[in-house]
């Protein structure tokens, strides 16, 4: 499916919003071998429980910069892009 937008804040917003949706909720087929994992960002939670040191912040930081991403997009004027 094409999807035509009619300016590039149209299309940073929907980018935005499926970068959400893809690291929260989308589930995985590559992530069905490993118990409990289902997206990509149970999969950063469940690395962090294991090592947390080959991390720079913690997931549930990682979660609310992205959230504040979708937030900020969205509050910017589409004349800025």
């Amino acid at each position: 499916m094409k999807i035509k937008y009619q300016n590039k804040h149209q299309m940073g917003k929907y980018m935005i919003e499926f970068l959400c949706y893809y690291n929260s909720y989308r589930r995985h087929v590559s992530l069905r071998k490993e118990p409990n994992v289902k997206t990509p960002f149970q999969a950063v939670e469940k690395g962090y429980k294991i090592e947390p040191e080959l991390f720079k912040t913690t997931p549930n930081e990682f979660k609310n910069k992205i959230l504040n991403l979708k937030f900020d997009f969205n509050q910017l004027p589409s004349t800025t892009l």
